[in-house]
């Protein structure tokens, strides 16, 4: 029997049991409700791996596009300020979190921030063979989706450096951060060290590495007692706040993403989960430095709060928001303009730039696409109630699959989707051996060297695909 699989994949981490409509745009009222329990009656948890396989699919729907949305919002114009960071880091502001959330405890002692490490030598052992064309599920033995009950939303953030993808992060809900460097055989928890106890107070719902050297990574601990911008210079053993109390008194310690230039690791933008200090939105933190002094950009026009931001190149940037579209920033920052109405899926967003300068943005019930560079956007990829998340290629392929933070509404088992990097239009389900995800990715990460997808799949896990 044939049946066609409609998907979604577009990190914290809120409902699942909404009604679809919510979930085309995610509102402060949804946030406010997201600890409640109620809406945790349609969660599934995955206690092993799927035994589902997948028939290949029929003729798909036709991919409705549409044409690029013109804004005829006028530009907005921010003044950033910059504000430096003594050289001792201090505790983040214990701030009411943007929704309810568990109770927290006293922030962290003030730490000095750790030395910069030497960028360590890549991974070179040989892995064992590898099944082709198989989803293999590789969480780390000790995860359990039971703790802290119902908020506990599975696997969140998942990052690795381009100088060493063998080396991938895979942060938890309440469990810390695990380090693989083997394509998931095997799994440290690395945040064993200074301040690491704080990591597993929250979700890790953001994770960036150095794009040069594999051993310093940044994450949050979202709803956590150490809110804020943690950064490990040693492989994630120890950890350090960056946000220090100047920059907190003007906008909030409960941050919700943080990324890398790819061109300069020093190069950081930090998006917010709660609204600042004083105002009903949320603006942008920007590092030249690592953390070590920030610029905060206020928000443009009706943001909102609850947004994940990219670097589109370095001065170029895409907040992507839950209720009022997405908006590129120019200028680093100077001026923004809105250039789509779709909104971020609830609970993370992903930005993936192919090979020829194609824009691609997982987005609540679509991929968005654009071809100059966020100017403007059209919708690409199956069309869904849930959203996508995250976004990867092999260079050849990019790759998708639905996901919602609590557990898909749609296909208990979604498909994954492919299409050519060249193409972007033109998706088709992937028909792989054995079992799939039973749920979709929040992070995937990409292994050129080994030609391997790692995938952290909310509750079901986490699992690798090898492409050849």
């Amino acid at each position: 029997m044939m049946r066609v699989r409609i998907a979604v994949t577009a990190g914290v981490l809120l409902l699942s049991g909404l009604a679809a409509q919510s979930r085309q745009v995610r509102t402060t009222v949804a946030d406010r409700v997201e600890s409640s329990g109620a809406h945790r009656h349609r969660r599934r948890v995955a206690t092993g791996a799927t035994t589902t396989t997948t028939t290949p699919a029929g003729t798909l729907p036709p991919v409705v596009t549409l044409p690029p949305v013109v804004t005829t919002l006028p530009p907005v114009t921010t003044t950033p300020v910059t504000v430096p960071v003594p050289t001792t880091v201090r505790p983040p502001v214990t701030t009411a979190p943007a929704t309810t959330a568990p109770a927290t405890t006293a922030p962290p002692t003030p730490t000095t921030a750790p030395a910069a490490t030497t960028v360590p030598p890549p991974v070179s052992t040989p892995l064992p063979g590898i099944a082709v064309g198989v989803w293999q599920k590789v969480t780390p033995p000790a995860i359990s989706n039971s703790v802290n009950g119902n908020n506990n939303f599975g696997m969140q953030a998942m990052a690795a450096s381009a100088s060493d993808p063998r080396v991938v992060y895979v942060g938890t809900s309440y469990q810390g951060i695990w380090r693989t460097t083997d394509a998931g055989i095997t799994w440290t928890k690395v945040n064993t060290g200074t301040n690491g106890a704080n990591l597993e107070t929250g979700r890790n719902w953001t994770m960036a590495v150095d794009p040069r050297n594999s051993s310093v990574v940044y994450t949050a601990a979202g709803y956590g007692n150490g809110q804020g911008l943690w950064k490990s210079t040693n492989g994630g053993r120890d950890w350090a706040q960056m946000l220090p109390q100047s920059v907190l008194s003007q906008a909030t310690a409960d941050i919700y993403s943080v990324a890398i230039d790819p061109t300069n690791g020093q190069h950081l933008l930090v998006g917010s989960h709660g609204p600042w200090a004083g105002n009903s939105d949320a603006g942008v933190l920007e590092s030249l430095d690592g953390g070590a002094s920030w610029i905060v950009h206020k928000a443009g026009g009706g943001w909102g709060w609850g947004h994940y931001v990219f670097f589109i190149d370095s001065t170029t940037w895409l907040v992507a928001t839950q209720g009022s579209g997405y908006w590129r920033g120019t200028g680093s920052g100077s001026s923004w303009t809105k250039v789509a109405t779709e909104n971020m899926t609830h609970g993370g967003g992903a930005l993936y730039k192919a090979a020829n300068g194609v824009l691609y943005a997982g987005a609540s019930g679509t991929v968005l696409r654009s071809t100059n560079g966020g100017v403007s956007w059209t919708r690409v990829g199956p069309q869904v109630q849930d959203g996508y998340y995250a976004i990867v290629s092999d260079g050849s392929r990019m790759y998708i699959q639905s996901g919602n933070t609590g557990g898909n509404t749609i296909d208990p088992d979604p498909p994954y989707y492919t299409s050519p990097e060249n193409d972007g239009q033109t998706w088709t389900p992937l028909n792989p051996s054995g079992p799939i995800p039973a749920d979709g990715p929040m992070s995937m990460v990409y292994d050129p060297v080994n030609k391997i997808i790692l995938s952290a799949n909310w509750l079901a896990g986490v699992w690798r695909y090898k492409v050849g």
